[in-house]
């Protein structure tokens, strides 16, 4: 809809893809996480998107400065700077989530909202509460931890792993990865008997060359680029380096994506392939690539990540043609998640 009356065919029009997928992302995680719209694509929603949106930038900005500065425990003692920033960010993303359970605690109890049929996590777990039938006790407070904890690990990750995506097919080189993925849909829209641009859960299910360029998207841009563990007790890594307690022990994703050893020669280039074995899907190994972390730690929304990567993908690419990626020249902005520092402008055509 954001692209809609914009782009018409052989008009060119430049967007900036990173900001798009966004708003996509904040408006999905608010539908899955609160059961809400926060109006990310409408003029009546703006306040609210722009408001939570932009308070839960700063905080994740802000909290991501604490690594490079040594002085926030002072500074938050002081309400100063950074820290207070923070702080009043976290108010704004706060007051509106325990907002929406207050109210969805009232509907409940009032018999206007049915908990056990509503999809959204929030609802999800108050069905489990004692009070309706289950049997657990969740405090607004815990929550409101619950769901802030979702939509952190998959607003920003998702929407950098998308304008990435966007950004490595509409280079010239990959054009052909564009044609691959319509081919494979229309393929699989005839067997299934869906008409041109519905999607379904058993078509993105299929998609193995859509999922492999997703995947190659996240092995080149992985959106937590570097990340670390600490030690809770001492213990031993497979290789037989010894970690005591309280040390930390950091991996660079970005960096081991770029492994010859591992990936092979060619491990700069963007080829979906790599993750496609007779016509399968095959994702690559936790250990190798833990974009999404691995073992028992392995990431919750990794499946939901994926889906809705695959079904905003499958939308774009049914009615636009992008391009222009091999003109951006672009910064990566320090933070906890890999942005690009002056957004993506990519041009959306209609086909």
């Amino acid at each position: 809809g954001a692209l809609e009356g914009k782009e018409k065919k052989g008009g060119g029009g430049v967007v900036d893809a990173q900001e798009l997928m966004a708003r996509y992302t904040l408006e999905s995680i608010g539908r899955i996480g609160f059961g809400v719209s926060l109006g990310a694509f409408s003029e009546t929603g703006a306040e609210i998107s722009s408001s939570f949106g932009a308070a839960f930038n700063t905080a994740t900005a802000r909290t991501s400065d604490r690594f490079v500065n040594p002085a926030w425990k002072l500074m938050r003692m002081l309400g100063i700077g950074a820290e207070r920033e923070l702080a009043d960010s976290i108010k704004v993303v706060r007051s509106f989530a325990i907002k929406v359970i207050e109210e969805r605690r009232e509907a409940a109890a009032e018999g206007s909202a049915n908990l056990s049929e509503l999809p959204d996590l929030l609802s999800r777990f108050m069905a489990k509460e004692k009070g309706v039938g289950g049997e657990f006790e969740f405090s607004n407070e815990e929550l409101y931890y619950i769901i802030i904890n979702f939509v952190l690990a998959g607003r920003d990750t998702t929407a950098n792993s998308l304008t990435w995506t966007l950004w490595e097919l509409s280079k010239k080189e990959n054009r052909q990865c564009i044609t691959e993925i319509r081919a494979e849909t229309a393929k699989n829209r005839t067997e299934l008997g869906l008409s041109d641009g519905e999607i379904s859960h058993e078509l993105v299910s299929r998609g193995a060359y859509l999922k492999a360029t997703i995947q190659e998207g996240l092995r080149l841009h992985p959106p937590v680029p570097l990340d670390l563990k600490e030690a809770l007790e001492d213990d031993v890594l497979p290789d037989g380096t010894e970690v005591r307690k309280g040390e930390r022990v950091m991996f660079v994703t970005w960096a081991m994506a770029r492994l010859k050893e591992q990936w092979g020669e060619d491990c700069a280039l963007f080829k979906p392939e790599r993750f496609i074995s007779d016509g399968c899907f095959t994702p690559p190994k936790g250990t190798s690539l833990p974009v999404f972390l691995a073992g028992p730690r392995l990431c919750l929304g990794k499946d939901m990540a994926m889906l809705s990567s695959s079904i905003m993908l499958l939308s774009l690419l049914d009615r636009f043609d992008c391009t222009g990626g091999e003109d951006v020249d672009y910064t990566y902005e320090v933070g906890l998640t890999l942005w690009a520092l002056n957004g993506m402008p990519l041009k959306f055509e209609e086909k």
